[in-house]
């Protein structure tokens, strides 16, 4: 989007007007604080934003995948701005007011996006900027400008709506050139946030040192309160080389952590593992990583990481991840198997690879510890929404899965959930796919696994439950070769 476009948007009526919000303390990086605390999970409230106000729980947006495409209003087709995956009778229907439901967001999409993360929770501790700005549009409309441009306007909407609010950024495999490159482009970010926001700004969102990191590497670390860190990956390094230099950052950064008894939030792209929509992907330990291109972690690079979350998951008990356009989590295991970490994939703003609902998740977490105690996703059906010309968002907690028996969001309880969800196997082979006992149906609906899975594959003989099941459960539960092929019954 020209930069001149973006500017009459902000200063368009339709946008709700600005909010005073006070700027945030500084914080000195050498500083040092208490010693962590717990801090007690709210109880149930009868509103969202109610559950906040418990003492020592703080809320963060993650905004991941929103994947900006401005459709032209003059385009007989969609095809013509979006990618070649969209074909035959879905090439019919034009996008609506807030995008198309086979391809990406508009930028009206963008806008309800940012008037309800206001509404909703106009001051959040920080947000978490997951990346993949730019929409699955034509190679012959791609450039770096282009993908400048969409990262720039994300900025300028989250600093006028959310001024003072610290944000996080990390890098996606859409925000360089080519995609999945790991060309010096981060300067070039640098540079257009602060050409269009000033130098303030820039030094306030990369303080000290994690501005050189960010230029130099893509991956930086910054403090978000006096007890609190962020830490970016930079996960196209990941997906291509071994990651030594950045892993020894990352261990050197934990270990520094762990010694001034602080704690952090890790925030990544691409995640590690699997993919939880397509069956027997084996994107474990590398084996996709090698048939794709460049499409998962390399196989070195997963393992270094995953052993250090085992080993700092007393500093970083969760970390946040995109990528994939749908919700999931992983669960990660010290070298006892017990369950140490939860890493949470969030929704997307795109409704594209795989059609899903467009969604934005709030997190609620323990000031303290920084674990994450509950979140929740707005989402919207995109037909409906272009029909109807407006937005009725669903919110959806996790605590409020009833049939999952959440009594916290620990690592341990998401596997033991996990776990539930894959065994059970009670009602008759003919009723399986209505079952209303079945937990797994609390989590991904029967219909949701024909639109979000791809479950051709397997076994014919296993019902597509059983296999979606299984597509969905076992990356939860298994980020290595090994243990995720024998989950699914190919070994």
């Amino acid at each position: 989007m020209p930069l001149a476009q973006a500017d009459s948007l902000l200063r368009g009526n339709a946008w709700p007007r600005r909010r005073s919000h006070k700027r945030p303390p500084r914080f000195d990086d050498d500083a040092t604080d208490a010693a962590v605390e717990e801090a007690p999970i709210p109880s149930a409230a009868p509103c969202v934003r109610c559950r906040a106000s418990a003492e020592g729980i703080g809320t963060f947006w993650h905004a991941t995948d929103w994947h900006l495409n401005e459709f032209e209003p003059s385009s007989p087709s969609p095809c013509d701005m979006c990618r070649s995956t969209i074909v035959g009778t879905e090439c019919a229907e034009r996008a609506g007011p807030f995008g198309h439901p086979d391809c990406d967001p508009s930028t009206g999409g963008w806008q309800e996006a940012i008037a309800m993360m206001r509404r909703e929770q106009p001051t959040p501790d920080f947000i978490l900027a997951g990346g993949d700005w730019i929409g699955h549009i034509p190679e012959s409309r791609l450039n770096p400008p282009a993908l400048l441009s969409a990262a720039v306007l994300l900025n300028r909407l989250l600093s006028d709506h959310f001024a003072g609010v610290p944000v996080m950024h990390t890098v996606g495999n859409h925000d360089t050139w080519p995609y999945f490159s790991l060309a010096p482009v981060f300067m070039d970010w640098d540079r257009a946030f602060e050409k269009s926001q000033g130098n303030e700004w820039v030094r306030a969102t990369f303080p000290g040192k994690a501005r050189t990191h960010w230029q130099q590497h893509g991956y930086y670390a910054r403090r978000l309160s006096r007890r609190l860190w962020g830490i970016s990956l930079n996960t196209n390094e990941l997906s291509k080389t071994d990651g030594g230099q950045q892993l020894d950052w990352l261990r050197t950064m934990l270990d520094r952590m762990r010694q001034d008894r602080q704690t952090a939030i890790l925030l990544g792209h691409i995640p590690p593992g699997p993919s939880h929509f397509e069956f027997d992907s084996i994107c474990a330990a590398g084996h996709y990583y090698q048939r794709a291109g460049g499409a998962c972690w390399n196989p070195m690079a997963q393992s270094g990481l995953l052993a250090l979350l085992a080993a700092y998951a007393d500093v970083v008990p969760n970390s946040f991840f995109g990528h994939h356009h749908t919700s999931s989590l992983r669960v990660v295991y010290n070298s006892s198997a017990a369950a140490r970490h939860v890493m949470y994939l969030s929704p997307s703003l795109t409704p594209r690879n795989p059609t899903h609902d467009p969604a934005v998740r709030l997190y609620y977490y323990n000031r303290s510890s920084g674990a994450v105690v509950d979140f929740v996703d707005y989402s919207h059906d995109l037909r409906q929404s272009n029909a109807a010309g407006r937005i009725n968002w669903r919110v959806e907690a996790a605590l409020r899965k009833a049939p999952l028996n959440l009594s916290s969001l620990s690592a341990v309880a998401w596997e033991s959930a996990a776990r539930r969800m894959l065994e059970y196997d009670h009602a008759p082979q003919s009723q399986r796919e209505l079952d209303p006992h079945d937990p797994f149906l609390s989590w991904m609906s029967s219909e949701r696994c024909k639109m979000e899975v791809y479950i051709a594959s397997g076994d014919s003989r296993v019902p597509p439950l059983r296999r979606c099941k299984l597509a969905v459960l076992c990356p939860m539960l298994h980020l290595e070769d090994a243990p995720y092929a024998q989950c699914l019954g190919v070994r």
